[in-house]
């Protein structure tokens, strides 16, 4: 006896009509901009619960090593991040030998493509970054980049320095100047918070602008 049949393939491919498609297409991307929109309003809770633990002091050193691992604190475009273990052990041997091994939080991170490294160090709590400081992180970080060329890996490094205070005067402040057009930002926390806030209220007016139902209550929790 013959075995069962199924219906022709034309048959079980949709029972939708084709105009049906444009509609389901549409339904997605609104889907979609909804739970970007969602993320981006957590992460402006988040920011601003931080910024009241940095006026109150409350950002101890296991914070700061958590936070090291949430590459969205440093603004848009750093989201798609994840920690990178094989180069935070590379970032962590080279800061010991460039005399730099203790910090409230020092992480590498890459997107899933590679290509590119995010070096976090999130200096511990009420240290200031001085000259010596500076100095010790952009070695170990370009030690960081040659030892990951040399695994085969020649990718972009970038760094972020944040500290409590910034020492100096304004000879540092030129120098961090001049590293940030290499790569190397440095920031105090209020304002690596101030920076990060801005870029995802923007991230979230857009949403609003697109008419995909975050709008305007998305920024103030639906009231």
């Amino acid at each position: 006896m013959d075995s069962p049949r199924g219906p022709p393939a034309a048959a079980v491919a949709t029972d939708a009509p084709a105009d049906d498609l444009p509609t389901a297409l549409a339904e997605a991307d609104a889907l979609a901009a909804r739970s970007a929109a969602d993320a981006a309003r957590a992460r402006l809770c988040a920011i601003e619960m931080l910024m009241g633990r940095i006026r109150g002091r409350g950002l101890d050193a296991a914070a700061r090593r958590r936070l090291a691992a949430c590459p969205w604190i440093m603004g848009l475009g750093w989201d798609a991040l994840a920690v990178d273990g094989d180069a935070t052990v590379l970032a962590r041997e080279s800061a010991g030998t460039a005399g730099r091994p203790d910090c409230g939080g020092r992480l590498a991170l890459s997107p899933p493509c590679g290509g590119r490294l995010l070096i976090v160090e999130m200096m511990g709590p009420g240290r200031r970054l001085d000259w010596d400081y500076v100095d010790r992180c952009v070695r170990y970080m370009r030690m960081t980049k040659t030892a990951l060329a040399a695994g085969g890996r020649p990718w972009e490094c970038e760094g972020r320095i944040v500290a409590d205070f910034i020492d100096g005067g304004e000879p540092l402040r030129d120098h961090l100047a001049d590293l940030e057009g290499r790569g190397i930002v440095a920031r105090r926390w209020p304002d690596l918070l101030v920076e990060a806030g801005a870029g995802w209220d923007l991230h979230l007016r857009m949403f609003a602008g697109q008419g995909c139902g975050a709008g305007a209550d998305a920024r103030d929790g639906g009231s």
